[in-house]
């Protein structure tokens, strides 16, 4: 693991390219500082500083690695989250000679023309990427993996210059092994071969335009771990390994990647796959056919080969984001990183982007400092950025994204398009609290304007955006514009007539929250807008949420309108002779004066007195959920920037729906109340792996009556997952009446559903589904005794056995209703009861490995099970029975059960109820009772899919109700060394996150 042993981190962060190559460079062995640490936010353009040089001589050089152990790290952390980019330049770092234990963690890597990174040491270094981003690379690879000889003493040009003959080499390779010519390849392999190892942790590979592969291994060895290659194109796809290369790749994903000899990994014939274990592949491309793994055999050229196509194992993607890890302390004090001023490349300063937009030329791109607030509300000065030119582009951070957290507070006319520019965008920005108009889109005919991923916030005033033809009324916005009648009569305002002509506006992935405006809060006056997947939540307008008039044209698609208001409508208003086109749109609780229109209103005419006649029609989403998931409602900045004041924060309605982990845990987080219901959008999945925070994971449920769901039916077939993190839920105190229904749960590290409620505590799971958990248990019911942690009660099989000694607190009452649990992979049990009541009913149990327990195991005296019409198919564990009970622990139910082929390795050949009478079979050594489950078909008619995998009862015997003896004896615990494996990985986890 990246972070098990401590290393020395240096006393200040970088922003400069060449002081951090200098130090780097100059580190001597014996110097202690072993962590070069980049400042947040930092940006190193090498492409642009060689541009404002005379000479490209003078272009700014790649970092050089030879001192072993040297770790160039993005902030404290070591956090990919912290945004440390690498722009340009042709190498951007290189690994040379034999440095071992090299580290880069925490990197976003962009635009290189050769490689990224150019791992050309020999067999004896190393390194290891972690949390890395490597995209939009061109060259021969995003990473490239050889040896550059001559005792690893290149510079950066050399080495520039060998990439092209090494790979040149590799096509004469394949020339001459067609010709059997064995004595020019093993020089061309001595030659070539014997590089360095790396291996790739949490790594993302995306969007590279490469001759040979995002990764290329000559003659060395890679690793990949949790990583995603996605949208690669290249000669041999994603990765490729030539000249005795060696991979291995394990719990990683490729998708729609594209290659003329792979369409994900290519291994020629001198190299070696030595391991391929979880990888996922989905709509990759090769021209050879071969989408997944190819294993080349012999070539007639360079793109014809012969070989064996090997397909990734996995139906969905396993890989997980990385986990933020702590340093570990200094032998020295840790010294705070001071906090650096923003890179020259990007705007922080309100005054210097208004002068630079409003004198750009054609095609200028201006980058807002993340984290950037711009309060505009005391500004006795002009705020306005009036965009003239095309495809001038204004975004938040390098991608663009709101999750950078730029906003601007107050201020009016903030945004002001003028004249005919086309193809302008604006990306990530926050306009918040903005009075009058935010955004006067007034350009002419011809003018376009597109806003992706934004939103305006409070907004009081006209309108948040105003589409008109600004030319036709001098330049400015008149207060006729807004009169009551003004909307609805041309011959009322011959100023208006003319509007008509106005610009085409589009949003895409936006929202509008509590906007407060006097005409709508998109007003259109004779324009065209666009609006796809942009969420409206809470917004109050004397007119409608949007509003077009005087022969406009909207068009919305896959848009949500929630909790609107408006006098004539709650939601669209379309005025005589404009035009609408909608689909896939929907509305919940928008409502207008009188209550009768809510959604969309085709208006013929209105009188002043707010009296119009038409039409009411309702949105026509085939589906009674919002299905927005790029722009969930409530996505904001975390927090305000300093000196702001505080964001506002939605209170989501029951009819919400929740395509995030963290907005959900939030929601529910800040809810106190009983009988909320939580709604998840149907087909979303939930990333909890993306939110490490434990205050964000696993959901905290505390709340009576709480229901939280897949979709308006809470049934699983709309298919919400929840995937990733250490655990999904917690229940704590004494909440009754809480469920939880449809939900799919996978992938959690330690235990999905850790039910740690009083004994009033109720919880009910209904129609939902557990598979490929890892961990200890996939639900493990325990209220935690002071004297006997979670993370001692786990700590050793001594004391994990002691339980049976002693009175452990009573434990909560969990329902298991219509769910499946299948291909999960447990220390324990999927389901183990400890001193709680279990009812299970109508359940699957299929192809589960419990390493060292058994399906459902139930311990403590106080302890209950109740099973019936269930079903226990092709599982395997340790100790004796699909069902485990503890001596002194009570199964009060046990009805029409069924089972088949669950193996158990334990010497008491008892694979379906097992009563434990003496001994302990958790220590080693027991006796006890073993039942058959009386029934011979499983019972189950309603879980068709699954239903499948489960054998016919015509073929099997009927089971005999004979009871059996026996004991099991065992001087050494196979359980002993897994648990000592798995407590140095996860068991700190527990304390954190539970």
């Amino acid at each position: 693991t990246l972070f098990r042993s401590a290393y020395v981190i240096s006393e200040y962060c970088y922003s400069d390219w060449m002081e951090l190559r200098h130090d780097i460079e100059s580190a001597l062995e014996q110097d202690i500082v072993d962590a070069f640490v980049i400042c947040p936010n930092t940006i190193f353009n090498l492409t642009l500083a060689a541009e404002k040089m005379v000479s490209t001589e003078y272009n700014l050089p790649a970092i050089t690695i030879k001192k072993s152990n040297t770790v160039i790290q993005c902030g404290k952390d070591g956090s990919r989250e912290n945004k440390c980019i690498i722009v340009g330049g042709t190498n951007q770092i290189v690994i040379n000679s034999s440095p071992s234990g090299v580290k880069l963690v925490g990197l976003t890597m962009l635009h290189s023309t050769n490689s990224a990174v150019n791992a050309a040491g020999d067999y004896n270094a190393s390194a290891t990427i972690y949390d890395c981003e490597f995209s939009s690379h061109f060259g021969p690879a995003a990473v490239l993996i050889h040896n550059s000889g001559s005792g690893g003493n290149y510079t950066e040009g050399e080495l520039s210059e060998s990439i092209p003959v090494i790979l040149s080499s590799f096509r004469e390779d394949m020339h001459n092994r067609n010709k059997d010519d064995e004595i020019q390849r093993r020089s061309v392999v001595q030659q070539m071969g014997n590089s360095m190892s790396v291996d790739f942790e949490y790594c993302t590979f995306s969007d590279n335009r490469v001759m040979y592969a995002a990764v290329v291994v000559v003659g060395g060895r890679a690793r990949s771990i949790n990583s995603v290659f996605s949208r690669n194109i290249a000669e041999w796809g994603a990765v490729g390994a030539v000249f005795d290369g060696i991979v291995s790749i394990a719990a990683s994903c490729f998708s729609l990647n594209e290659g003329n000899s792979s369409g994900s990994v290519y291994i020629d014939a001198g190299s070696h796959l030595i391991l391929s274990a979880n990888n996922f592949g989905s709509n990759n491309f090769a021209v050879n056919g071969c989408s997944s793994i190819f294993l080349a055999g012999a070539c007639q050229s360079e793109t014809d080969c012969n070989g064996v196509c090997v397909d990734h194992e996995k139906s969905s993607c396993v890989a997980e984001s990385a986990p933020r890890f702590t340093i570990a302390p200094s032998p020295t004090p840790i010294i705070t990183i001071p906090t650096t001023s923003p890179a020259p490349w990007c705007f922080s300063d309100w005054e210097k982007l208004l002068a630079a937009v409003n004198s750009a030329a054609t095609g200028e791109t201006f980058i807002i400092c993340p984290n950037t607030l711009f309060d505009l509300a005391n500004y006795e000065e002009s705020v306005t950025a009036v965009i003239r030119t095309s495809n001038t582009v204004i975004q938040c951070g390098y991608n663009g994204s709101k999750e950078g957290g730029c906003v601007i507070s107050g201020g009016s006319d903030i945004f002001n398009v003028s004249g005919s520019p086309t193809d302008v965008k604006i990306m990530g920005l926050v306009m918040y609290r903005s009075t009058g108009v935010a955004v006067n889109a007034g350009g002419g005919p011809n003018a376009s304007i597109a806003f992706i991923d934004c939103e305006w916030v409070e907004h009081v005033g006209e309108a948040a955006v105003l589409v008109n033809n600004t030319a036709l009324q001098d330049g400015v916005v008149h207060s006729e514009t807004f009169s009551d009648n003004a909307y609805f009569s041309l011959s009322s305002n011959p100023l208006l007539s003319q509007t008509r002509l106005s610009m085409m506006v589009t949003f895409e992935r936006c929202s509008f929250r509590d906007v407060s405006v006097t005409a709508a809060s998109v007003s259109v006056i004779g324009g065209t807008v666009v609006f796809g997947g942009t969420n409206f939540y809470g917004n109050v307008a004397e007119m409608s949420v949007i509003g077009v008039f005087h022969g406009g044209h909207a068009t919305i698609s896959d848009s949500c309108f929630v909790n609107n208001k408006g006098v004539r409508s709650g939601s669209v208003l379309i005025s005589a002779g404009s035009v609408l086109e909608e689909q896939n749109n929907f509305g919940f609780n928008n409502t207008n004066l009188n209550g009768a229109c809510g959604d969309v209103f085709l208006a013929e005419s209105c009188s002043s007195d707010n009296n119009c006649i038409g039409s009411c029609s309702s949105f026509d989403a085939p589906i009674s959920v919002c299905r927005v998931t790029d722009a969930p409602f409530g996505l904001q900045p975390e927090g305000p920037p300093a000196g702001a004041s505080a964001q506002p924060s939605p209170s989501p309605v029951e009819t919400d729906c929740f395509s995030d982990w963290k907005d959900l845990s939030r929601a529910i987080a800040s809810s106190n109340e009983a009988g909320r219901t939580f709604v998840i959008c149907p087909s979303a999945v939930l990333d909890a792996s993306a939110y490490p925070d434990a205050s964000l994971t696993p959901i905290v449920l505390r709340s009576d009556d709480m229901l939280i769901q897949c979709g308006l039916d809470g049934l699983n077939s709309n298919n919400c997952t929840i995937t990733g993190g250490v655990a999904h839920f917690r229940i704590s105190g004494s909440p009754k009446g809480v469920k939880l229904s449809g939900l799919t749960m996978r992938g959690a590290k330690l235990v999905s559903v850790f039910a740690a409620g009083d004994t009033d505590a109720v919880t009910i799971f209904s129609n939902c589904v557990w598979e490929e958990n890892n961990g200890l248990a996939g639900i493990l019911i325990y209220k935690e005794d002071p004297s006997l942690t979670l993370t001692d009660l786990f700590s050793s099989v001594e004391a994990l056995s002691s339980m049976a000694d002693r009175l452990l607190p009573a434990s909560m009452s969990l329902i298991l209703e219509t769910c499946i649990f299948k291909n999960n992979v447990v220390i324990y049990s999927v389901a183990l009861n400890i001193n709680g009541n279990l009812s299970v009913d109508e359940c699957i149990f299929l192809g589960n490995v419990l390493q060292h327990g058994t399906v459902i195991g139930v311990l403590q005296k106080d302890a209950v099970l109740q099973v019936s019409t269930s079903c226990f198919v092709n599982n395997q564990g340790a100790v004796p029975g699909s069902i485990y009970l503890q001596k002194d622990s009570f199964l009060s139910k046990d009805e029409k059960n069924f089972g088949f082929n669950n193996r158990f390795t334990s010497d008491l050949n008892c694979s379906e109820i097992f009563v434990e009478n003496s001994g302990d079979c958790i220590k080693g050594s027991c006796e006890g009772i073993c039942s058959p489950f009386e029934e011979n078909e499983c019972l189950i008619a309603d879980l068709s899919e699954e239903m499948k995998s489960i054998p016919n009862a015509t073929s099997l015997p009927a089971p005999v109700p004979v009871d059996i003896t026996g004991s099991m004896t065992s001087s050494t615990h196979p359980l002993q060394p897994a648990i000592s494996f798995f407590l140095t990985m996860t068991i700190f986890m527990c304390a954190t996150f539970l």
